[in-house]
């Protein structure tokens, strides 16, 4: 965490200290989030039985997180434009921590998942609103955009550490005190943040409409690009998160050597997403986005073509930077379009948080229903043609933005 934390703060050479100081707080915060957030994945076979759950029961406690994100990320971006990002960021803290209690203390299913519930709000709250903050930090123009995608880095890292931390820690003390731990940590962070400086809001007769914001977004490239770029990336949860241990499993793989593989796999897309924020501004355009989607949609043809193991791992070798690089600079790229044409920054991060938890919900769904019905290959041959549609429509916006920078 704190070596992510030093590569994309490092870069915040010409921005004031309190600015960085803040900035830091913000990624710590959304590190804490992550654990929370992770901490499902090792213990849900502990659930399992002690619960007596079923996959629906236990797939119930994943999709109720981006379902609350995505009926409630365009809403919280709209009022942290009307009422600033820094009390909703802190008023969610205290959702987290509620969550965490909730989840760490849970004697019933319905608990549990009233746990999940509270803790999709702080999740949805916190992304929107820190999102938000970040980008009216006094932040130099090359820092701005390497600290937007530096969330995800963070984020990355958190995905990296927390189900090892969690799962140590609750064989060695029991479940509820990786959840415990998460709570302090966060609200240490949140109190710091407490006495940071309020970033500014908008007056009244500068907050435009829905309607208004929503042709503006229609009318900006960039923006519209990154809406774009995180509904396709839909496509890469399909092979990645079902397609891909489905079908190790299938080669004979147990899950700790499923979860060997994607934790390797996790610790690349922390170094290429530290680099990709590295490059800052020159990384976050859509033509580089384009480029990316059309790699993605060529390389689903190696496991479409073979099913065995080594295609697999080869598929995840060679896709993990283009699919790291899609995922780090849809926000970087939102932030600029709205920092260009004064859109509102709030709306434009909840509706790209949306996007995210949209694609993320759907596109598997109808990943196991294709695979299901008519098999890998052409599971697989989905995915690749949704990235190819992607990069076509991403490359027209990147042309259309070029002719109007000319």
């Amino acid at each position: 965490m704190a070596t992510e934390v030093q590569v994309v703060a490092s870069s915040v050479v010409r921005s004031t200290p309190a600015a960085r100081r803040t900035a830091a707080l913000i990624l710590a915060l959304i590190f804490s989030l992550t654990l929370v957030l992770s901490a499902i994945v090792p213990l849900l076979p502990r659930f399992v039985d002690r619960f007596h759950l079923s996959t629906v029961e236990a797939g119930a406690l994943f999709s109720i997180v981006t379902g609350v994100m995505v009926a409630a990320s365009l809403p919280v971006g709209l009022l942290a434009d009307r009422f600033g990002p820094r009390p909703l960021a802190l008023g969610a803290v205290v959702f987290l921590v509620g969550s965490c209690f909730l989840q760490g203390l849970a004697s019933s299913y319905g608990m549990l998942l009233a746990g999940r519930a509270v803790f999709g709000i702080a999740h949805t709250t916190i992304w929107a609103s820190t999102l938000v903050w970040l980008t009216q930090l006094d932040l130099s123009p090359r820092a701005r955009p390497m600290l937007l995608g530096g969330t995800m880095t963070v984020s990355g890292a958190g995905f990296s550490v927390g189900p090892f931390l969690v799962g140590f820690l609750a064989d060695r003390f029991g479940i509820f005190v990786p959840f415990a731990a998460a709570a302090a940590f966060a609200t240490l962070v949140a109190l710091r943040l407490a006495r940071a400086p309020a970033p500014p809001r908008l007056a009244a007769e500068e907050r435009p409409r829905l309607r208004e914001t929503v042709q503006s977004v229609r009318r900006d490239p960039y923006v519209s690009a990154a809406l774009l770029i995180l509904v396709t990336a839909g496509g890469m949860m399909i092979g990645v998160s079902l397609l891909i241990p489905l079908q190790l499993h299938h080669n004979g793989f147990s899950a700790g050597k499923i979860g060997a593989v994607f934790s390797v796999a996790g610790a690349m897309s922390v170094l290429v997403s530290a680099t990709v924020n590295r490059l800052g501004e020159r990384a976050a355009k859509p033509l580089v986005a384009a480029g990316c989607l059309a790699w993605l949609a060529l390389v689903p043809l190696l496991p479409a073509t073979s099913e065995s193991t080594a295609a697999i791992l080869v598929y995840l070798a060679i896709s993990g930077w283009a699919s790291t690089t899609v995922v780090t600079i849809p926000y970087p790229i939102g932030g600029e379009g709205a920092r260009r044409n004064g859109i509102p920054r709030g709306a434009v991060m909840g509706g790209l948080n949306t996007a995210w938890a949209l694609s993320a919900t759907v596109a598997p769904l109808l990943g196991g229903a294709i695979a299901q019905s008519l098999g890998y290959r052409d599971a697989w041959l989905a995915v690749s043609i949704v990235m190819a549609t992607g990069s076509l429509l991403v490359f027209r916006l990147a042309r259309r933005s070029r002719r109007r920078a000319g």
